[in-house]
């Protein structure tokens, strides 16, 4: 097997490199080293550090919204829609976080028990980056008929709920509005209702079609 140093740069604070998709896939076919003379350097955007290193090459890794710059990276990895041949791989968030749970999933008829679940939920912990239209969407929605609010941003529960998954399979429907709306940004949201059986209201990537089947 062969042998290949790595590291890690300019990642969110919780950043744990093990858990990182990349380095878990890597690790199947090569002997990892990190190491601070890398060959390969995976960077985020939560940084500079990343113009410390010269002789490396440089692989940009983004979960926001943001496109790589290809002037300083060697290859980049996130959500748009981009055509750089192999120096870019389009690889949305919710690949990530779901992968595993959309494989297990089965078909489910829709019985007596999932349409006695409560209305609908709404779960999110700011409004400082999202597009206004999350807030909007929530109060219209309330004025038809009572959606519970589990996160930190417009809570009416009177705690955070501390499962997300947990407290939304108890809804028929969850709000799933992205933060911005951008061609190919598709994020966890869309997927985790998905994941409990709960239909999710979304609004966001205009071409989310292309990852999901909007007809079933």
């Amino acid at each position: 097997m062969r042998t290949i140093k790595i590291g890690f740069v300019d990642f969110w604070p919780d950043f744990d490199y093990k858990k990182f998709f990349m380095y878990n896939y890597l690790s199947k076919y090569y002997h990892l080293i990190i190491s601070d003379e890398p060959d390969y350097l995976f960077c985020s955007s939560f940084g500079y550090k990343h113009w410390k290193y010269s002789n490396c090459i440089k692989i940009y890794y983004t979960a926001e919204n943001l496109i790589p710059d290809f002037n300083i990276y060697d290859y980049g990895i996130g959500f748009y829609y981009l055509s750089l041949e192999d120096r870019y791989l389009r690889f949305p968030l919710w690949l990530i976080y779901s992968w595993n749970e959309l494989n297990n999933m089965e078909d489910k008829n829709i019985d007596k028990e999932l349409c006695e679940r409560k209305f609908c939920n709404f779960v999110y912990s700011n409004s400082g980056w999202a597009d206004p239209i999350r807030e909007k969407f929530y109060k219209e929605i309330s004025k038809y008929k009572r959606v519970d609010s589990g996160g930190a941003y417009l809570n009416n529960i009177g705690y955070r709920v501390p499962d997300k998954l947990d407290f939304i399979k108890n809804y028929k429907f969850t709000i799933a509005i992205e933060n911005s709306v951008v061609p190919g940004y598709t994020t966890e949201k869309i997927i985790e209702p998905m994941i409990v059986n709960s239909i999710p209201i979304y609004y966001g990537d205009p071409y989310v079609d292309k990852d999901f089947n909007m007809y079933t």
